[in-house]
């Protein structure tokens, strides 16, 4: 069992290992593991555990950074997706309207169509022979 003052020693190396990379973190691991087992001394295991829970909570903070940074992502993809939605159904609209449109304007250019062709062609009047063309011309 550990002294007040070992206990308060590994909570300080626990806090001051927050502050340092994770590399060195997992090499001091591995050195204060060889220590403690070498010199069949189970007490500074204690210094073993303090970089594996500040390694811990580095990696879990970093966990929880990068969640926080997906589900913003994940809300961005979900706007844009929205707003793509958005900008094909006016697309299609103004499609449909245009379709419509056309669709009028085909129909009205056939009845007109129809209309010119059901009435009768007025024929072309011919000249008396008496009069010359260039004389009506020159009138």
């Amino acid at each position: 069992m550990m002294t007040p003052k070992e206990d308060e020693a590994a909570e300080k190396l626990a806090i001051d290992s927050l502050k340092r990379h994770e590399k060195d973190l997992l090499k001091d691991i591995f050195h204060q593991y060889n220590i403690a087992f070498s010199s069949n001394n189970p007490s500074q295991i204690h210094r073993t555990l303090a970089y594996f829970s500040a390694l811990l909570i580095k990696l879990s903070r970093q966990a929880e950074e990068s969640t926080k940074k997906m589900i913003r992502l994940t809300w961005a993809l979900f706007g844009l997706t929205v707003a793509l939605l958005v900008v094909a159904i006016v697309q299609i609209v103004i499609f449909k309207q245009d379709a419509d449109t056309n669709t009028h304007r085909e129909q009205t250019q056939e009845y007109h169509q129809q209309q010119t062709e059901n009435t009768p062609v007025q024929p072309i009047q011919p000249l008396p022979p008496n009069k010359p063309i260039r004389d009506e011309i020159h009138k």
